[in-house]
């Protein structure tokens, strides 16, 4: 038996692929947020995003950039700003150099408006059989 614990109120997590195929392992970019905060500060900040260099890796510019920051959306802009700190991603038959930095930015302030707005994000349910997929060819 595996038992997997709720997760916490404090920590929000979000998750956006963008490919052509969803039912492939292979993103043009993936971004993963995941933000602990107390009375509305950020105490924990992760970012991870795939596509963006040859394996996947972490943001640690956009980490220490919403770290200690209150839990806004401003920040999550400014924090998008900062991804082409962390990365320079290389064009290929996927998708341009620039159309990765672009959507990665994009991706970020979604993230940072679901999580300061408590909008639902596209991918929730409390029913894993019944979670809708977001795709970017839908």
């Amino acid at each position: 038996k595996v038992t997997i614990p709720k997760r916490p109120e404090s920590l929000k997590l979000g998750c956006h692929k963008i490919s052509k195929r969803f039912e492939d392992d292979i993103s043009t970019v993936c971004l993963v947020v995941a933000v602990e905060h107390a009375q509305n500060i950020i105490t924990q900040a992760r970012c991870a995003m795939g596509g963006m260099a040859a394996i996947p890796k972490r943001a640690k510019c956009v980490e220490q950039l919403l770290l200690s920051q209150p839990l806004h959306v401003s920040h999550f802009i400014d924090a998008a700003r900062a991804i082409s700190d962390d990365f320079s991603p290389m064009s290929d038959v996927r998708s341009s150099a620039n159309y990765r930095l672009t959507v990665s930015k994009n991706l970020m302030q979604r993230i940072g408006i679901e999580f300061c707005q408590q909008v639902a994000p596209i991918n929730s349910s409390n029913n894993i059989a019944i979670t809708r997929i977001s795709h970017a060819s839908l």
